[in-house]
């Protein structure tokens, strides 16, 4: 979630309303249901947005 910005503090570990905040935006821009706990699509969309936004092979 910080890499992409939606959870700006350091974490700390604990499932706090920062983090259910964070992951109900995240929900909310992804097109996912909003319900601010992770689960399963949670995971695979952030792993999927991890794989569009990964620097290419010799493009620097």
């Amino acid at each position: 979630m910080r890499e992409f910005r939606f959870y700006k503090r350091a974490p700390d570990g604990h499932m706090g309303q920062g983090t259910r905040a964070a992951i109900r935006e995240y929900q909310r821009i992804a097109g996912l249901p909003v319900t601010g706990q992770p689960d399963k699509a949670l995971f695979e969309s952030l792993k999927e947005m991890q794989e569009l936004t990964k620097p290419k092979a010799g493009s620097n």
